[in-house]
């Protein structure tokens, strides 16, 4: 229980926002989250495909499923994919995709943090065994509030 209540502390309400839709969850600030986009350095969260749902076509979601099935598709999407190469416990390493949002906003104490054109990668697996949280928040938010504003893409 003790364990749990430490884990809270790191856990964060945000709202993600794309093409004038929004959908609120809550973050996991997971301090081993190193993850970058492998040219611009900036900073990638990530969520498990389901929680993006609301945010495309019918056809377009299934194209994105398509696409963590077998890495690959022939098909023509109406996002612009980027994959980011990713290493983790367990798992060599492979490739993650990701969809840039307008805008993730999020809730720090009694402030807001607007972190613009912030790059979502997303996989099929649950972020959360629990389903507590539905995005891992990307270790540079780490240390307080003037971490999370370093998020921000410039």
């Amino acid at each position: 229980c003790e364990k749990r209540q430490l884990r809270r502390k790191q856990w964060y309400p945000f709202v993600l926002e794309k093409n004038g839709k929004q959908k609120e969850g809550i973050g996991f600030l997971d301090t081993g989250n190193g993850l970058c986009h492998p040219r611009t350095r900036e900073p990638v969260v990530v969520t498990q495909h389901v929680f993006l749902k609301d945010f495309f076509t019918e056809e377009e979601f299934q194209r994105q499923e398509r696409l963590l099935e077998f890495g690959v598709s022939t098909e023509e999407s109406t996002e612009a994919i980027v994959w980011i190469p990713y290493h983790s416990i367990g798992k060599d390493s492979g490739l993650l995709p990701g969809i840039y949002f307008d805008h993730l906003k999020i809730r720090n104490s009694d402030q807001v943090i607007d972190c613009p054109h912030t790059l979502v990668a997303f996989c099929k697996e649950k972020i959360s065994a629990q389903e507590e949280y539905h995005m891992l928040l990307h270790s540079c938010l780490y240390g307080g509030k003037n971490a999370i504003k370093s998020f921000s893409a410039k």
